[in-house]
Order: C-alpha cells, then structure tokens, then sequence
C-alpha cells in the first residue's frame, strides 16, 4: 500500500502524480482508491499532516488513512478527510470532516476508486461533476465495487388488499425483487 500526498491510496506501485485523471483510465496511475485526489501540500510551511493507523484483529482488521489540515497548492483554507480500508469485506469508506473552499468541494478533484489496468472503476465526482456528488462537511460515502462483500438484512413489511373475496384456500403468491447494485434477488 501507498499514500501520496495527494489524496491517494494506491496499490503494488506508487505515483506521486498531482494532476488528477478520470475514472476509470488506462493511463498511470491504476489501481487505486481516491477519496480527495488533488493537488495537496501536508507537511509544508501550510502545516497538515497524513496518518495511518490499522485497528483490529485478522481477518477483519481495517486501516484508517487520514489527511489532516492539509493544505492545497495555492489555496488558502484546508481539507480534513480519511479513507478507511476494511480487510474481510473489501469495503470502502471516504469520510470528510472539514473542506474548505471551493476546491475542498471537489471542483477539480477525483474521488472513486479504479481496479489494477484501469479498465473498471467507480467514480463518485471528477472536476466538481456531476454537482449532485459536490464534497461537503461531515460526509460519507462509501464506495461500492465488484469485490465488496456484503451481508445485510432488510424487512420489508406490506399489506394486500384485495377487492374482491377469493374462493376459499385461495393462495396468494407475492415476489419480491431486491437489487442491491451488485445482484439482483427474486424471492
């Protein structure tokens, strides 16, 4: 695993690239996740730092990386945000605690996550687009992908209703289909 300084956490090689790319992108760098990829500036005369941490026991350890009042390149104000790296589940959390200014709302970021030839990936924003996907204070998103696995339990309650009386011992068959963006569940 490698941290750049510039909102990156990349894997099997490093790339210490500022200019941000699209998602996905053949081009270098591949296989990574992006929660703030920008031009950032931690440990300069504009002070911020980037922390690592791993918590936890195998096999469901995670790893916190974080940017901490760093500041960008030729911009006043600071981002605070961390991606969070699960080991069981491949789950990926971007939060953001403070971004300032424009650019903190991601106007010429990439934020997503992209598989090791840059062919697959989820982008969440490039550039500020789609503006729905904007970065705000106190945000979380957690990035969805091929190889996350999740397990989860909905209920879902209903009522039938039926106009008319049936014949008596008459069945009533409901389906149900759930797709949870990576399958689809008829039940």
């Amino acid at each position: 695993v490698y941290v750049n300084s510039n909102g990156m956490v990349l894997f099997e090689r490093c790339n210490s690239g500022y200019s941000n790319g699209p998602i996905p992108d053949t081009n270098i760098p591949n296989n990574y996740v992006a929660p703030f990829w920008d031009d950032l500036l931690p440990g300069g005369s504009g002070g911020g730092k980037v922390y690592f941490a791993t918590y936890g026991v195998r096999p469901n350890r995670y790893a916190v990386i974080e940017w901490h009042q760093v500041p960008m390149y030729r911009e006043d104000g600071t981002q605070t945000f961390e991606v969070i790296l699960r080991e069981s589940s491949n789950q990926v959390i971007f939060q953001y605690l403070e971004m300032t200014g424009a650019r903190g709302t991601g106007s010429s970021a990439t934020v997503g996550i992209e598989n090791s030839d840059g062919t697959i990936g989820v982008q969440y924003l490039y550039n500020g687009s789609p503006e729905a996907h904007r970065l705000s204070n106190r945000l979380a998103l957690d990035m969805t992908h091929s190889s996350t696995r999740r397990a989860s339990t909905h209920v879902v309650s209903y009522d039938v209703r039926v106009d008319s009386a049936p014949p008596p011992l008459t069945v009533i068959t409901n389906t149900a289909t759930i797709d949870d963006g990576l399958a689809v569940h008829r039940r």
